[in-house]
């Protein structure tokens, strides 16, 4: 218990206000971790869920991420699907 008793008063002394400046790059730091998934939207992939699944803990691994930025740009396509008039 004496350690979570340090966690706490640790927790309790942080100056949230030091942190307003960063508010503003929270978007964009979004933007960049899911940057596999919105490519794979964009390009329409057939592995959408696959990837975009694979990109919640990938991103935390450059390797990972890497990998995933390379499997958006590169899978398969969803099949065009000929339209069809009445």
């Amino acid at each position: 218990m004496e350690i979570y008793d340090k966690f706490v008063e640790k927790i309790s002394q942080v100056d949230v206000t030091q942190f307003t400046p960063l508010i503003p790059f929270i978007p964009l730091i979004l933007v960049v971790y899911f940057l596999p998934s919105i490519i794979s939207i964009f390009r329409n992939r057939s592995q959408l869920k696959l990837i975009t699944l694979a990109n919640i803990p990938a991103g935390l691994s450059w390797f990972a991420w890497l990998a995933l930025m390379a499997w958006a740009i590169s899978g398969k396509e969803f099949p065009k699907r000929k339209s069809q008039s009445i």
